[in-house]
């Protein structure tokens, strides 16, 4: 029974890379300015944290930023797609490196920074990740994804205030309709009983 789940949502991770990588294309390579570039999948990644499943948010609602000179367009393209698939796939160590090549290429690129993140904490290296999910809002301070990235490094860190804090952001700037607006706001209410228990 669980690998007939697991099969479709491998096929699901797959539809959406196809319609993220198409979606790259035209807005690479097409002629609209305003388009936004969605360089996205979606992964629900089991991880060993208190037995929940956390989604790993991969788009942020905005364009990566341009390649700098010397990276051309299509390696940033195709070495984000490469690493975004390696993370879907759950191969963390190798997500890891791909995404490292990713900001070898463009150091500036928010969501090559939260990707790294999601890949780190599934490797349970949540301080490292903790610093990647910051550098992403350094760098584009409206990086949703980036303050829920952040809210579950903080947590597995036992940093439950800042955990809450980053959460509340990333509450705050997503529509009321989003999918995973219900995810964080569970979460938050967990954090503060937790908080709340521990109050003396």
């Amino acid at each position: 029974m669980k690998k007939r789940k697991d099969n479709r949502l491998v096929l699901v991770i797959a539809t959406l890379l196809t319609f993220a990588a198409i979606g790259l294309l035209i807005d690479w390579h097409g002629s609209r300015e305003t388009v936004a570039v969605n360089m996205q999948y979606d992964a629900s990644v089991e991880l060993s944290f208190d037995e929940r499943i956390y989604t790993m948010l991969t788009t942020g609602g905005a364009n990566p930023q341009p390649p700098l000179p010397g990276a051309g367009t299509d390696d940033v393209q195709a070495s984000f797609l490469n690493a975004t698939a390696l993370l879907s796939a759950r191969n963390f160590e190798q997500a890891v490196d791909a995404f490292h090549k990713v900001l070898m290429l463009q150091p500036e690129m928010p969501e090559a920074h939260v990707n790294m993140g999601f890949s780190l904490i599934g490797l349970q290296r949540f301080e490292t990740a903790r610093q990647f999910f910051q550098s992403a809002i350094d760098i584009r301070p409206a990086q949703r994804n980036a303050y829920y990235g952040l809210a579950v490094a903080h947590e597995e860190l036992g940093a439950l205030h800042e955990a809450i804090d980053a959460m509340r952001i990333y509450v705050h700037l997503v529509p009321q309709n989003d999918p995973f607006r219900r995810k964080a706001e569970s979460a938050l209410w967990e954090w503060k009983a937790e908080v709340d228990e521990r109050a003396p």
